[in-house]
């Protein structure tokens, strides 16, 4: 079992059991289902984009039970949303039924999208990609993105980012075993800042002992067992990765920089109004 399915299907096991405003209140930290995470990125930097149609095609990656998706087709966007959980993508379909909205969900790994398919004018992660650890599925993400975008599209990305408060790269934890050497981040876990790789200790979830350990990818540390549970670059490492598949940022937002914009590099593409910067 791939880690981020384990992680997924717990979440949507919780939804279950909590009314829909609980869950997003819980999960996105706002006051209802729609006060979502990257709702005021969206709400920023939607009207900056130009295409030439009224009603632009958009994706939504990891789209879960749909506020995003929700958010765009409100606004015009034909949408399709992908995510990895059933559960997920039956209580986003509902959903949209009750708001009358037209959405196409699928269930997909986002770390296995065929690249030949409908092409979008728009590609929208909301915090998908930072759960997304090792470097070879966030290439098959970036890959994948990459074909499926217009040649004029825009790239929306809003990825949990590196944060040095919760760093303590003082303190270390080196593996007898290996010699392999990690900071701690977030007083007991993890982090690996050669790659950014973020580990939680097993023990935080003592009633999922057989299902973690059952998943792919887990570190034994000093006798320790961790989960892989994040990848944390910086704004600017979190760029350079996205940019290194052929895209190009042209616009950020977020405390943080966690949310940028980007385009297929040399498409001239502008915004509304044109805002280029120097990374």
């Amino acid at each position: 079992m791939r880690y981020y399915f384990r992680e997924n299907i717990r979440r949507y096991e919780i939804m279950t059991r909590m009314s829909l405003e609980n869950w997003a209140k819980r999960t996105y930290g706002g006051t209802d289902f729609h006060d979502f995470s990257s709702r005021n990125f969206l709400e920023a930097a939607l009207p900056r984009l130009r295409f030439e149609t009224p009603n632009p095609t958009a994706l939504e990656l990891g789209t879960g039970v749909g506020p995003g998706a929700l958010f765009l087709a409100e606004r015009g966007y034909q949408v399709t949303g992908y995510d990895l959980i059933p559960e997920a993508i039956h209580t986003a379909r509902e959903i949209a039924t009750l708001r009358g909205l037209s959405i196409q969900y699928e269930v997909m790994d986002v770390t296995q999208i065929p690249h030949n398919g409908n092409r979008f004018d728009l590609i929208v992660d909301s915090y998908c990609i930072n759960h997304i650890v090792f470097v070879e599925e966030r290439r098959s993400v970036f890959e994948s993105v990459k074909a499926r975008l217009k040649p004029e599209g825009y790239y929306l990305v809003s990825s949990s980012v590196y944060e040095s408060s919760r760093h303590t790269p003082d303190m270390k934890v080196i593996d007898r075993s290996t010699g392999q050497t990690y900071d701690i981040y977030d007083n007991d876990c993890l982090y690996d800042p050669s790659t950014d790789y973020y580990y939680e200790p097993l023990e935080k979830y003592p009633s999922e002992r057989e299902r973690i350990e059952a998943c792919e990818d887990t570190i034994v540390v000093n006798g320790r067992t961790y989960i892989p549970k994040r990848c944390y670059r910086d704004w600017r490492r979190l760029q350079a990765e996205v940019g290194s598949y052929g895209f190009e940022p042209i616009f950020r937002h977020g405390e943080y920089g966690e949310s940028s914009i980007f385009i297929h590099r040399g498409s001239g593409v502008n915004l509304v109004p044109y805002e280029r910067y120097t990374v």
